[in-house]
């Protein structure tokens, strides 16, 4: 995914090394856009992000990317 905290410089040492890669928050704010816009559920919407290509363009994932899990989208939210 493109819009990975650790391909964006500015955000690379806020996160660690281990585990899954960080998304930055514009990726996740786009992707809260687009839930709200079609009226998507928390795991609808993170669904979309894997399969959807309009989702996929929007955010600049790539075809292959396998997404996140939705549990991110609600904690982003209350951040």
């Amino acid at each position: 995914m493109t819009g990975r905290a650790r391909s964006s410089p500015p955000f690379a040492e806020a996160f660690g090394v281990r585990g899954a890669p960080g998304l930055a928050p514009a990726v996740l704010s786009l992707v809260t856009v687009l839930q709200f816009a079609e009226n998507l559920t928390d795991r609808q919407a993170a669904a979309m992000a894997v399969r959807a290509i309009d989702f996929k363009h929007a955010t600049g994932t790539e075809p292959g990317d396998t997404g996140f899990d939705h549990s991110v989208l609600p904690r982003f939210r209350a951040a």
